[in-house]
């Protein structure tokens, strides 16, 4: 975990990452990703990513050092498959995917490689500390507060800071923030971008944890997801966010972890503790599930994971990620329990859209 004594280093943040316009957000990090993967869902050699990404005649030390997730595996360094891959793999370019790739770079926990210092495991501890010690606890995610002043302010004051320039930290931090659109993270709503933060965070979590964990619990998980801040992350305390973390916990683990993506591990995974379902979906296109408790709280999910999703973590299916009613779900699902009661005889005094107007205050 991040050491809170440890200095911060600037790193390489301090060079200029040639971002672009700003309506291009973070489109440029989009297609370095799916470029160095080569369109696979399967860990990848460093050194292959790097290789990759040079052809595009881009940095290639923005995506592998500070946004994705490495590891050094019998000897070689890779870069794994996380939350922020398979949202990049499967689902078009959009804002969601840049609020995304800013908590896993507030996160900052990216691996280790051949070579690597120790403290390049966080290599932006000075971002995870300014959003959750300045922007959630002093400023309560009020974004309009953020910009290069308070920031280099933030990093200078805190003692840590051990560059010779703070200033270009700050103002590279402070433009990055704007164009991958920070501001989408600071409600507290539950929401589908909220529940891929949580996984993208567990994630990196669950992989910096892989030694002293094999088969985590969603009791662990919860634990663990708590060390990484993730409540300050990921933008506005909520007691809606409070009750949909467990139900979220129990889906990443039902699903199997980071083994989500081989659809073979998934399969396997549902003959031990599902045997009695012989559906089986092969594919690892997103596939949306819901909380029928709470119906703000969807997730995408790879769709061989369904069966597992429904049985182990009382999810449902939706299937298409595309836009998703909740108000209709709600009012289906009301009429349906409605209809039960008046077949076992019991006569219900409100309708479904009484019932709807009492839910909705």
């Amino acid at each position: 975990m991040l050491n809170h004594s440890a200095q911060w280093r600037p790193g390489s943040f301090t060079k200029n990452f040639s971002w672009g316009a700003r309506a291009k957000g973070l489109s440029e990090l989009y297609e370095s990703i799916a470029v160095g993967f080569d369109g696979l869902l399967e860990a990848v050699p460093r050194s292959k990513f790097r290789e990759r990404i040079r052809a595009l005649k881009r940095p290639d030390f923005i995506p592998l050092n500070f946004f994705l997730l490495n590891a050094v595996v019998a000897g070689e360094s890779f870069v794994l498959v996380d939350e922020l891959v398979y949202h990049s793999l499967t689902q078009p370019y959009g804002k969601s995917f840049d609020a995304l790739a800013l908590v896993a770079f507030n996160n900052s926990y990216v691996g280790s490689w051949v070579g690597a210092a120790p403290w390049q495991q966080y290599p932006a501890a000075w971002a995870f500390f300014y959003v959750t010690e300045r922007l959630a606890k002093q400023l309560s995610w009020d974004i309009d507060s953020v910009n290069a002043d308070d920031i280099q302010k933030f990093v200078v004051s805190s003692g840590k800071y051990t560059g010779e320039t703070s200033r270009k930290l700050a103002t590279n931090l402070s433009y990055m923030y704007k164009i991958g659109g920070l501001d989408l993270l600071s409600s507290g709503e539950v929401s589908r971008l909220w529940a891929d933060a949580a996984f993208l965070c567990l994630d990196r979590v669950v992989a910096e944890s892989a030694q002293t964990y094999s088969d985590i619990t969603a009791d662990e998980l919860l634990s663990l997801l708590d060390q990484t801040k993730f409540d300050s992350l990921s933008g506005l305390s909520s007691f809606n966010r409070k009750l949909a973390i467990e139900p979220l916990c129990k889906l990443y683990a039902a699903c199997g972890g980071m083994k989500r993506w081989s659809v073979e591990s998934v399969h396997e995974r549902q003959k031990i503790l599902i045997p009695h379902i012989n559906e089986y979906l092969g594919s690892n296109e997103p596939w949306l599930v819901v909380d029928p408790l709470d119906a703000t709280l969807t997730k995408a999910i790879p769709q061989a994971c369904a069966m597992l999703a429904r049985y182990l973590a009382g999810f449902e299916e939706i299937g298409d990620v595309g836009a998703f009613d909740v108000e209709g779900y709600v009012k289906a699902r009301t009429q349906d329990a409605l209809a039960h009661l008046k077949a076992i005889n019991v006569s219900p005094r409100l309708s479904a859209e009484d019932l709807l107007r009492l839910t909705r205050g």
